[in-house]
């Protein structure tokens, strides 16, 4: 109860003054306390990714940028999941069905929190003291409501430093979201506290050898014909394709980059199930799982490649950043994923797990890496190199990349540094004291201060 009513507060805080604030940070941080303190996290595993929660909030008030905080707030969420769904199990092995599993019971359990505080009916029944003490409170409370409102109405027209304080709308509010937050605590408690944290699921269907092979060949296949016609299109030989087409050559590395990231999601989904569904100690599956990935990490790369060519062209900005980096992070899953088809004779059950929590690992680098200032020092690279400056875009880079603009602004030509003064002091200032503490927020407020006013 003590742990859910600090949550609760800190929630209501964390909702006055913003999430990406120092509120944040510690509601993260007083959630996964209270859920250590609460004893329902058995597992050294379940208390080391209990740990990631406060680790990853400090980005909540080191970072402003929504490219940051929004992928930081979905990694603590899947952190604090996963640490109470594995609260007395030290072996993270588990597929992707039981892990979905596993997540619909914990938001079950989130679900139906107050269930926390029940009794067993008998024993209520039973102890008939506890039970009138309980409709004593809630009479009482049904009484002392409406008394308090009009007498605290009264004494607030009469008084306007205590009508400052007594606002029963705002009141309410804060009610509201205690109450949020303390159910989201018990509701995660209970879940630690479950006795089966994964339903039973059934067998996978089964696939013969020549099906799971023909279906490998043909996917190689046509990742082989792809791969050639990117060593065509660097040799020249697309010169003619792209003109009869009307691109040019920058739009040609542009396009197709989403389409190949999801035609290699696809492909993962397909060796995943080749590997559920058939006999993965059969040389034929292993060599034609093997040889598709290599093939599809070949169209990775090419898809990194073409998002460098157009980089090049038009400079670096967030969105194009976290492709590059999501593409990165798929490839590497490959790889992993490589490695557990390698091992014929074992389940690989810890590839799901791995999978989740190496992209919770890739947001936090993320956010560590400041990918607004490295989009920023980037662009004002290149537009001392006598490429064009994107005013609007580096305007757009939020409080994170304001001091690398600063730093670097007398690098460019004198248009572009007039241009970017205008849009960096036409920012509005946003004063973040206390509880709404932000630290990109803080530095961007000063730098500025002191570059206006020159």
């Amino acid at each position: 109860m003590l742990g859910a009513l600090a949550v609760g507060i800190g929630f209501d805080v964390a909702a006055h003054n913003g999430l990406v604030t120092l509120a944040g940070t510690a509601l993260a941080t007083t959630t996964a306390v209270c859920l250590l303190a609460s004893g329902r996290l058995h597992s050294r595993l379940s208390r080391a990714l209990i740990a990631l929660g406060p680790i990853l909030s400090i980005a909540l008030m080191s970072r402003a940028s929504e490219w940051v905080t929004i992928p930081v707030v979905c990694a603590i969420t899947v952190s604090f999941l996963l640490a109470v769904s594995f609260a007395d199990s030290n072996s993270f092995a588990s597929t992707f069905p039981m892990l979905g599993g596993r997540f619909s019971l914990v938001m079950g359990h989130l679900a139906f929190a107050p269930g926390m505080l029940t009794r067993d009916p008998d024993e209520i029944r039973h102890d008939s003291a506890t039970r009138s003490r309980v409709l004593a409170v809630a009479r009482g409370l049904a009484l002392a409501i409406p008394i308090v409102v009009v007498i605290g109405a009264l004494l607030g027209a009469a008084d306007p430093v205590f009508e400052s304080w007594f606002d029963p709308p705002r009141l309410l509010q804060n009610l509201v979201l205690v109450l949020i937050g303390a159910w989201v605590l018990l509701g995660l408690a209970r879940a630690a506290a479950a006795k089966r944290p994964t339903p039973v699921l059934g067998g996978a269907p089964t696939l013969g050898t020549v099906e799971v092979v023909s279906v490998l060949g043909a996917l190689s296949a046509v990742y082989a014909a792809f791969v050639i016609s990117q060593v065509v299109a660097v040799a020249g030989g697309a010169k003619h394709v792209l003109q009869t087409t009307g691109l040019t050559y920058a739009e040609y590395a542009r396009s197709g980059f989403f389409q190949l990231l999801a035609a290699a999601s696809i492909t993962l989904i397909v060796l995943l199930s080749v590997r559920a569904c058939a006999d993965r100690r059969r040389l034929s599956v292993l060599v034609g799982s093997e040889v598709t990935i290599v093939l599809t990490l070949a169209v990775v790369a090419v898809a990194i490649r073409r998002l460098d060519l157009y980089e090049s062209a038009y400079g670096l900005t967030l969105l194009r950043l976290a492709s590059t980096t999501t593409a990165v992070w798929i490839g590497v899953v490959f790889l992993v994923l490589a490695v557990a088809v390698a091992r014929r004779a074992s389940s690989a059950q810890w590839f799901g797990p791995a999978v989740v929590l190496s992209g919770v690992l890739f947001v936090g680098m993320w956010a560590a890496a400041n990918p607004a200032d490295v989009v920023a020092r980037v662009n004002v690279r290149r537009a001392a190199h006598g490429s064009a400056l994107d005013i609007g875009s580096s305007f757009q880079l939020a409080a994170d990349g304001v001091p690398a603009l600063v730093e670097g602004s007398h690098r460019l030509s004198p248009q572009d540094q007039q241009l970017l003064r205008l849009s960096l002091c036409s920012r509005e200032p946003r004063e973040r004291r206390g509880a709404a503490f932000n630290h990109a927020e803080a530095t961007a407020e000063r730098v500025l201060e002191n570059y206006c006013d020159r």
